[in-house]
């Protein structure tokens, strides 16, 4: 089984994150997720796995503080088929998704009615 370097739930995150759509330098990334759901490593080369690998959990930090900060941008419309749990009450979200940092630094998905509580 081939190992997913990107799921489906990342890169929703980073699809349209101010990172990536700004840097031209990721351009290359953004377009593979642009055009795939998840990306494995069958999906890209050896060396942009390993670029990957390196370098996902930054983009993702930086993408989630951004989220976090403006809050104009923190919450996450989520489109039919996708799975995100509310990391809160572990049901199903199904029309929003809020990014929430929590003392140490770790980001949660959450649910908007357990955003209010």
């Amino acid at each position: 089984m081939t190992k997913l370097l990107i799921t489906n739930y990342e890169r929703n995150v980073l699809i349209n994150s101010y990172l990536l759509k700004n840097t031209p330098e990721l351009d290359d990334i953004r377009r593979l997720l642009v055009h795939n759901k998840h990306i494995s490593e069958n999906d890209v080369s050896t060396e942009m796995a390993r670029r990957i690998k390196k370098h996902k959990a930054d983009w993702l930090r930086v993408t989630y503080l951004d989220l976090t900060k403006d809050k104009s941008r923190s919450s996450y419309y989520v489109k039919n088929g996708e799975k995100f749990t509310c990391y809160f009450c572990n049901k199903p979200l199904t029309s929003k998704a809020y990014f929430v940092t929590d003392k140490d630094d770790k980001v949660f998905q959450v649910g908007s009615e357990c955003v209010k509580k």
